[in-house]
């Protein structure tokens, strides 16, 4: 009964880890397809749902490579918009969310930094952070102010998570940088012993 109940769970993970990231997709599917006044009505419930599912680190990577391919996203936003005014001048590394898409993407966000935190995944959390950048949200603001329209960065709503505080992560992103550097280094020093090794050899076929 012990190897069966085990076997039971390996064979259960799958399904739980594919039931979590259909969570997150349906609500980024409803957040980034419908309007604002369907999303307030329908889609509460949805993001409760996914909050919970992204504990999974299989839903967490699959709303990482969502976040990845935000041009893709912002394409797709536009040709189902069909709003064609005004979008030459915004740069393609900025992607513009309607407010009530930004802000469930940011609970999103804060709902993997809480299992970050709690699980002290400093790596995903600062990728995270990483993949964030680009994605506003505009606002409006007083008339007399000089600026008819506010930008907020999902960057800047989430970095203030109490998990950023923490030493820890920093130093973790300092390691991960000098590791990148040694196997840089290494990497530019086996093709410089490659370049010499053909050159040494370059003449061999010929003599023989």
């Amino acid at each position: 009964p012990i190897e069966n109940s085990s076997g039971a769970d390996y064979e259960a993970q799958p399904r739980l880890d594919a039931d979590d990231r259909n969570k997150v997709r349906q609500c980024l599917e409803l957040a980034f397809g419908s309007g604002e006044t369907d999303f307030k009505e329908n889609g509460r419930d949805l993001i409760v749902e996914a909050e919970l599912a992204l504990r999974n680190p299989s839903a967490q990577r699959y709303l990482f490579s969502v976040l990845s391919q935000r041009t893709k996203i912002e394409n797709q936003r536009r040709k189902r918009t069909q709003d064609e005014s005004k979008r030459t001048s915004t740069q393609q590394s900025v992607s513009r969310l309607e407010p009530n898409t930004f802000d469930s993407m940011c609970r999103l966000c804060y709902a993997v930094l809480e299992a970050c935190m709690e699980e002290q995944n400093y790596e995903s959390a600062y990728r995270l952070l990483t993949y964030t950048g680009g994605f506003c949200t505009t606002s409006a603001v007083n008339a007399a102010s000089s600026e008819p329209q506010k930008s907020t960065y999902m960057t800047e709503r989430i970095k203030v998570h109490p998990i950023f505080a923490d030493l820890r992560l920093w130093e973790r992103v300092l390691l991960l940088h000098q590791q990148d550097q040694q196997n840089g280094r290494k990497e530019d020093a086996n093709n410089t012993n490659l370049d010499d090794d053909e050159s040494s050899h370059g003449g061999g076929l010929e003599d023989s």
